[in-house]
Order: structure tokens, then sequence, then C-alpha cells
């Protein structure tokens, strides 16, 4: 597969309904992200993904292109870089498991060689679930393990900042 823009992916990242299995067999099927994203039919997208609404994909890509925009910048403003699935940057060991995610957002360097575990529980945890996960990743990061996660409120957010409290990377 030719590499593609990160906006083709971030378009098709943005439509409701699809989620990682269901883009990867959308992906195998068509190809190209920006022909998901614009051009094939919300109907038979509805059809080949279940729990995508045909009518929710209509609306969403309205002024899809413009959403896309906005969120470019808002990564640049942050710092961040969006790296596809199908770009040389993007890590070879995600690509293995069953669901890789289409797209990242990432901030600094992704290293290729790096041992990373990643962190992922609840966003409403508890106080015990925070203060483990915060451990974990402290212990991990003297390590010199690199701890990976989605960045949400709760558990993931614990775990990077006790990676970072060690100065280990996340």
């Amino acid at each position: 597969m030719t590499p593609r823009h990160p906006a083709d992916w971030l378009a098709l990242s943005l439509l409701p309904g699809l989620g990682p299995i269901s883009l990867t067999r959308l992906l195998e099927r068509f190809e190209d992200p920006a022909e998901i994203a614009f051009r094939v039919p919300a109907g038979t997208l509805s059809l080949a993904c279940r729990g995508a609404n045909a009518g929710k994909i209509r609306s969403a890509r309205l002024g899809l292109r413009r959403k896309v925009d906005r969120e470019i910048a808002r990564a640049r403003q942050a710092g961040a870089r969006i790296v596809p699935r199908d770009a040389p940057g993007y890590p070879a060991a995600l690509l293995e498991i069953p669901d890789p995610p289409i797209l990242l957002y990432v901030r600094g360097e992704l290293p290729q060689d790096r041992v990373r575990v990643a962190l992922v529980g609840s966003r409403a945890a508890t106080r015990y679930g925070r203060e483990f996960a915060h451990g974990i990743a402290a212990e991990l990061a003297r390590a010199g393990v690199e701890i990976v996660s989605g960045g949400a409120r709760g558990i993931d957010s614990a775990a990077h900042r006790g990676a970072l409290d060690e100065g280990g990377p996340t």
C-alpha cells in the first residue's frame, strides 16, 4: 500500500461507529482511507461494520474536511504529529496486533527498539487504582521501560505521571 496523507487517515478516524477492527476490514477491501472516508456510500459502510449508522456517517461527512483541518491544527498546537498506520515511523509491533490503531498522535520521538508496556484502565479509577498505576509505571520507568497508553483520565494518566516522575519515557 502506498503511504497516504495523514489527513486521509484522520478523516477516516472521525467517522462514527467505525472501530479499529471494522476499519481494518474496510481497508482490506477498499485500500484508500480517503475513498472510505469520503466516497464509499454510507449504507455500504454501515452494512460492512456492525454499529455504524449510515445516517450518522452521512452527517459526519458534512464539514469533515473542516473537522480534519481543525484537528490537525490542534495536534500541531499541542506539539504532536499524526502518524498513520502506513507511515514509515509507525511502530512495527503495533502492526502485529489484531486491531492496530489507524493513526497515532506522537510528541517527541518514537524509537522502534524500546521495551514498552501499556497500562490501560478505567477513566473513573479509584484512588487505589491510580496510586497502583502510578507506582507500577514508576518502577517500570526506573527499569528503562517506556509506558504507553491513550493518555485518558484515570489509570492511563496516572501511569504516564508515574513514568514522568521517574524521568522515564512515555
